[in-house]
Formats: structure tokens, C-alpha cells, sequence
């Protein structure tokens, strides 16, 4: 658990092969694929020094990172601290572990079906990935996307923690933020079989009351 709020706190892969990638920031690197979401992959200085595989963490960003800009994705949350020159250098054992983050074209949402995709193509492109520590996190629209794609594919995570979201997108917003309907509510069955660490509070999102929050 002390691993996993480091984690989540903070907000990493094993590096075989990475598909075309067009931008570079530091550590991170943006991945530009065939798929429908490109990412962003940060990777720990140690990575693929040797056969050590490291905890992967997964982080939906908010809906105002979307768009074709990556630098949109890393001007906030968990990718922007880790994109920080200064903590990079002086908090680096903090960040042992690779991080993937997807971005949402404008006007979209997070369609499960897609993030499936991104989890796919980095599993069989970083080899080093502990498969009994893959973690799942996200802000806002970010959390909402937690709350769904852990729903639909539960098997992938060892835990997972939404900030500011909610389980039921469509249900709350859809006809507001144009969400589809084959977006998949939180079904609390599937989720209370993985541990949740869910945090919400007004200064984090005013837009999205903490009570929506409640499974």
C-alpha cells in the first residue's frame, strides 16, 4: 500500500521498442501510434538496466488536456510534476515505477475500448512491466474514465485511484459534455473487488459535487 500512495502521490514500463514517437520532454516521451489515442511514456533513469520490471502506473488526464497539443497533457497532474526538471532531480526515487498517459482528442470522452488499445500496445512494447503492480489513476473526466474502464476490464489492475470523478459519465453529464451512451457506469460489484483509493473535494473540482462521488 506504501508503494501505491507513492504512486498515486506522485503518479512507470520496460522499453523493448517504442512505436514512432514525435515529441521528447525530459523523460517523457510522446508516442504517436496507429491507435486512436496517442500517450505520453515516462520511464524510470534505471529502466532497462537489467531485468528488475517495475510498476506501471496509468493516468487519464482532465478534460481540458484534450486536443492534439501533448504539452496539454503534461501542463497538469501526476505528468506535469513528473516533468519537472527540479523534482526529477531532487525526488527521483519517487518516481521508480513508468507511467502512461493517453490523450483524448477534442470533443471526446474516454472510450474503454481505446485505453484497452494503449494498455495493449505498452504491454507488448515494455517488457519490464510487474504485472502484479499496474495501477490506474485519473483527475476529473480523468476520474470518471477510472471508475469506467476499471469497471470493464477489472482484471488489469491492482488498484486503482480516481480524483474528483464519478461513476456514472453518461448518466450525469451526457447530454451536457456530448458523452455516448455506450459509456460504461461503474458497476460497484465488479469494483469492490479492487481496492480503491478514491479522493474528492471542492477545491479539487467545484464542477463535480464530492456526493456524486460515493459508489
Amino acid at each position: 500500500m506504501k508503494r501505491f500512495i507513492k504512486m498515486a502521490v506522485c503518479a512507470v514500463f520496460v522499453c523493448s521498442s517504442l512505436p514512432v514517437s514525435a515529441h521528447k520532454f525530459g523523460t517523457f516521451t510522446y508516442v504517436e501510434t496507429e491507435l486512436h489515442y496517442n500517450y505520453w511514456v515516462y520511464l524510470p533513469d534505471e529502466y532497462g538496466k537489467d531485468d528488475r520490471k517495475w510498476p506501471l502506473l496509468m493516468y487519464l488526464h482532465g478534460k481540458g488536456s484534450r486536443g492534439t497539443d501533448p504539452y496539454e497533457v503534461i501542463s497538469d497532474g501526476l505528468p506535469m510534476y513528473i516533468s519537472n526538471p527540479f523534482l526529477i532531480e531532487h525526488l527521483l526515487g519517487e518516481f521508480n515505477f513508468i507511467l502512461i498517459s493517453p490523450q483524448v482528442p477534442i470533443d471526446e470522452w474516454y472510450i474503454n475500448q481505446f485505453l484497452k488499445d494503449v494498455y495493449d500496445e505498452v504491454m507488448s512494447s515494455y517488457l519490464l512491466v510487474d504485472d502484479s503492480r499496474i495501477y490506474l489513476t485519473g483527475f476529473s473526466m480523468g476520474g470518471f474514465g477510472v471508475y469506467s474502464f476499471a469497471t470493464e476490464y477489472p482484471e488489469l489492475f491492482t488498484a486503482i485511484a480516481p480524483v474528483a470523478g464519478a461513476g456514472d459519465a453518461y448518466g450525469l453529464y451526457g447530454e451536457v459534455l456530448g458523452i455516448t451512451e455506450d459509456t460504461v457506469p461503474a458497476d460497484p460489484e465488479v469494483l469492490a473487488g479492487i481496492p480503491i483509493w478514491a479522493f474528492h473535494g471542492m477545491k479539487m473540482n467545484p464542477l463535480i459535487s464530492k456526493a456524486i462521488s460515493r459508489l
